[in-house]
């Protein structure tokens, strides 16, 4: 949805990152609203492992976002050219870092990939594109049934546990702009008056997928709202990608097919680790939400077995 340009701040004298919405998209409201949330998001996160945001600049014709200029190459990339198992492991805490401080705001990234973390030329990571983030803590509470009297009492879930969970998989209709957006039918049991909330940037109409379908989990398959677990599935795939070398899924699928895999939370078995990287992997790409380890718990559980030849030593 954005195009981004390497800039010069003359006033502080710097190269910046200056990202704009793509030309086609500029009077399209849904694409400012979240361009807009996009701005908000990273002005609440100061992390290391986050590219900062340091101005939005709103002119007539369009606005833009100055952000950090990280020199270095994507997550990918660097993958493919070849990693040590140390340096592997450290771009995982730093990814899961980052992750946490997000989810200590209640920001939920939704689009996370390969293709949105950078390796700076230091080598620090850097989680990019907040782009498609929402804040779990102004999700819109659905409306009150017609006879107050009838309102079961609203349950105090934490935000994993949060969320419709239809009983059927949902029928997907025709995709939209590959690897970014497909739509999906409301899950069956669900009636067509079921509470919704348009896609302003801050929720996500049901039935309406936001993500890449190759790192998306199942309930952002399924059109439901994404929570701080989401995010961890789609580490969990990212974690699989970075540690083997090979994708969570086959090649050459096409979106609506791997849409159709997300949704029953179905990815390639993860092999050739250690018992410990693999079962944390395998509990991350857990289908149950509540079944996944948090940011903090995965950071922790990776430095732990980072340190593991210096503790055997």
């Amino acid at each position: 949805m954005g195009e981004v340009y390497v800039a010069y701040d003359e006033t502080l004298d710097r190269r910046v990152a200056l990202k704009s919405i793509a030309a086609g998209r500029r009077l399209d409201p849904s694409a400012q609203a979240r361009f807009r949330r996009e701005a908000r998001a990273l002005s609440r996160l100061d992390h290391p492992n986050i590219c900062r945001i340091y101005d939005y600049v709103e002119m007539e014709s369009q606005d833009f976002l100055v952000l950090e200029l990280v020199s270095g190459r994507r997550l990918d990339e660097a993958v493919r050219a070849g990693l040590s198992r140390d340096q592997q492991l450290r771009i995982a805490e730093q990814i899961a870092a980052a992750l946490a401080a997000a989810h200590a705001e209640g920001i939920v990234h939704r689009d996370l990939k390969p293709g949105n973390v950078m390796l700076s030329d230091a080598g620090e990571v850097k989680v990019l594109d907040f782009g498609l983030a929402w804040t779990t803590r102004e999700r819109a509470a659905p409306p009150p049934p017609a006879d107050p009297s009838l309102a079961p009492p609203a349950p105090d879930l934490p935000p994993t546990e949060a969320g419709f969970l239809g009983s059927e998989a949902p029928t997907i209709a025709e995709p939209q702009r590959a690897g970014l957006e497909a739509t999906a039918a409301p899950p069956a049991g669900r009636a067509s008056g079921a509470p919704t909330s348009q896609d302003d940037g801050v929720h996500t109409q049901f039935g309406v997928i936001l993500g890449t379908p190759a790192y998306m989990s199942p309930e952002q398959a399924q059109g439901e709202p994404a929570t701080t677990a989401s995010d961890m599935y789609s580490f969990g795939l990212l974690a699989q990608f970075l540690l083997t070398g090979r994708s969570s899924q086959p090649e050459e699928l096409d979106t609506t097919e791997l849409v159709r895999r997300a949704l029953r939370a179905e990815s390639l078995p993860v092999a050739g680790l250690d018992k410990d990287l693999e079962a944390l992997v395998r509990q991350l790409k857990s289908a149950a939400p509540a079944a996944r380890p948090t940011a903090v718990e995965v950071a922790t559980r990776l430095a732990w077995i980072r340190d593991a030849p210096r503790r055997r030593l």
